[in-house]
């Protein structure tokens, strides 16, 4: 006899448990079938999620379920790893969706659910049992992967680096693009001929010539990495620690430390996020009578037989501004005058004295706040499972202590991103003598922005 409930299945086997007895889509069916009919429940509707993880909630059957949610009475699963291996993730979906919505959650397996007290006090032990095993996989699965990289394996993912095939679980020299990453040292290490020294021309000139398994070379942003993996050696590592690989290496130890040694020296000046600008002063150079960007133009003069260009940096206020009636009186500047003022400023960096004002480095106070809070967070957690500290107290408290984590890494970050002095006096020491494009890369490092009012120029240093 039916009781008129309404019943939202909810079934999920990961890849690895398909074969497994009781784990098999059809098994937890016909069981949470035959368990409804016992207790005299409808069954609405099935969410089926075959071949995925319980780690996290971006299953599709699962996201249909939620959507759904407002039609049924209650949710029933065969065990409650189903819905979730994450302590997180499970008391969101239990207290945030179901509950919310007037919804009961179901275990068969465990017989309890979430309309009486104690179901809902044992959904969170059982829930934190549930992320234990996960952690145990995981913990297993880092032992496999590390026992396999001690004997020379490379570690094995859907992307084998570039230069390399993954065949029978073994990395695999591909002809192709082991060409490339040859050609890859040798520019690193002798440049691109005819165009100047920067890590962008070179994935500009790779790009023009070749592609990859992952495309083409227009991202720069690999070749740092490329040039520092060691795999090209003949070597795989893990963590920290590096074994002599069973793959043939591509590059011998002596290309690759000159490589290195030239990338180094090359990004010890400009960091690899510096984007390369044209022109040294464009976009971070303001009016201060109008606050109206300086923008860098042309002008030429023709004689009988030729002409010349030159360049200026002018206000675009002296175009006009808001109302198209005033146009502002700011000066402009030649080119090469403009510069060469902002260059000399920063030449006479060297000059200053550095000895005070320096920050000290808080990082070693900053890790033990960290590992402070993550004490103060697992007492709670220890409190609320013996019944100590209610939900509501324990949510307030943590939400308090992540807000103090958030601060205090963003105090590393900015700690981590501020320029050295010795960095400073580098720069300013060699900026002189470098080619224009690297001092495009020295201002930007340096510079925050320029101000120019009438004929006063101001620099606002990033440090």
């Amino acid at each position: 006899m039916t009781n008129n409930k309404r019943i939202a299945l909810y079934i999920r086997v990961s890849t690895t448990e398909q074969a497994m007895e009781g784990y098999s889509i059809s098994e937890q069916k016909d069981r949470l079938h035959q368990y409804s009919s016992a207790m005299g429940w409808l069954v609405v509707d099935e969410y089926i999620d075959p071949g995925y993880s319980g780690s996290n909630v971006d299953r599709p059957g699962l996201k249909a379920l939620i959507e759904n949610i407002g039609q049924y009475d209650t949710v029933l699963v065969y065990k409650l790893d189903r819905l979730s291996r994450s302590q997180k993730d499970t008391m969101y979906l239990i207290e945030d969706v179901f509950i919310k919505n007037g919804v009961s959650f179901v275990s068969m397996n465990e017989s309890f659910d979430t309309g009486t007290p104690f179901g809902r006090a044992a959904i969170g032990l059982l829930a934190t049992f549930a992320q234990l095993e996960r952690e145990n996989i995981k913990e297993r699965m880092a032992m496999g992967m590390k026992g396999r990289i001690r004997k020379g394996y490379w570690k094995g993912t859907s992307r084998p680096p570039i230069g390399y095939d993954y065949q029978d679980n073994e990395l695999v020299i591909n002809d192709y693009e082991a060409l490339q990453i040859r050609e890859l040292f040798s520019i690193v290490i002798n440049g691109v001929p005819g165009m100047e020294y920067n890590i962008k021309n070179m994935a500009r000139y790779l790009a023009k010539k070749y592609s990859n398994k992952y495309g083409s070379w227009q991202d720069a942003s690999g070749i740092k990495r490329i040039i520092r993996n060691n795999i090209y050696l003949g070597i795989v590592k893990y963590n920290d620690e590096c074994y002599q690989g069973v793959h043939k290496p591509l590059i011998d130890q002596d290309t690759f430390d000159k490589a290195n040694a030239k990338l180094n020296a090359y990004l010890a000046t400009f960091d690899e996020h510096v984007s390369y600008t044209k022109y040294m002063l464009s976009g971070i150079t303001f009016c201060g009578i109008c606050n109206q960007p300086y923008y860098r133009r042309n002008s030429q003069v023709k004689s009988k037989d030729s002409k010349k260009e030159y360049g200026y940096y002018s206000c675009m206020g002296r175009r006009g501004i808001a109302d198209g009636t005033h146009k502002c009186e700011s000066k402009i500047f030649k080119q090469d005058e403009l510069e060469d003022i902002v260059v000399q400023q920063i030449i006479d960096l060297v000059y200053r004295d550095w000895t005070t004002g320096e920050k000290k480095n808080n990082d070693r106070n900053f890790q033990h706040e960290l590992k402070n809070i993550a004490a103060r967070q697992e007492r709670l957690i220890d409190l609320y499972m013996v019944g100590s500290i209610s939900k509501e107290i324990i949510d307030d408290k943590m939400r308090e202590l992540n807000r103090e984590r958030e601060k205090i890494n963003s105090l590393i970050s900015q700690e981590e991103n501020s320029i050295s002095s010795e960095l400073i006096i580098d720069i300013a020491s060699r900026i002189e003598s470098s080619d224009y494009a690297a001092k495009v890369d020295m201002v930007r490092m340096l510079v925050d922005k320029v101000v120019i009012k009438e004929e006063k120029v101001r620099i606002y240093w990033r440090f």
